[in-house]
């Protein structure tokens, strides 16, 4: 089997958030958006890790992990429907984003397995505008 793109990998967790969350109550993007409209659920590379190469022993190919951080932006700090958004987000239920990427773990068997080890949750962000949002980010590593 070859390993996923990173491409492949961001669509397939966006299929996850989408299985289980819809699309009409929140913005998916595979991607950072430079103008979302909130709420807005994305996917990016955690910064700051590295991206791990090579962990079988005499395997030319080697087994990578990329470690991801699905982040939510619900709405201005001080919004008791942005919070209460961010509820269902961090809960379980309907909305629960870390059920949504655990459903599959193989993500339709392009990957041998994810890991979400933890949420940050209720975070203030900083808008471009200077305001503030608040929000949540799940770690996630994918091991291909």
């Amino acid at each position: 089997m070859a390993i996923a793109t990173l491409e492949q990998i961001r669509a397939a967790l966006l299929t996850a958030l989408a299985a289980k969350l819809g699309t009409t109550d929140q913005q998916l993007s595979a991607y950072v958006l430079k103008q979302p409209t909130l709420p807005t659920i994305w996917i990016r590379l955690k910064p700051d890790v590295p991206i791990t190469y090579h962990l079988t022993l005499g395997s030319t190919g080697g087994v990578q992990m990329w470690s991801f951080l699905v982040e939510a932006y619900c709405g201005d700090v001080g919004d008791v429907a942005a919070q209460k958004k961010l509820d269902s987000y961090v809960s379980a239920g309907s909305k629960s984003i870390v059920e949504a990427l655990l459903a599959d773990q193989t993500l339709g068997g392009i990957v041998q397995t994810l890991k979400v080890p933890q949420c940050n949750a209720y975070v203030e962000f900083l808008r471009a505008d200077g305001t503030a949002a608040i929000g949540a980010n799940w770690e996630v590593d994918v091991y291909p």
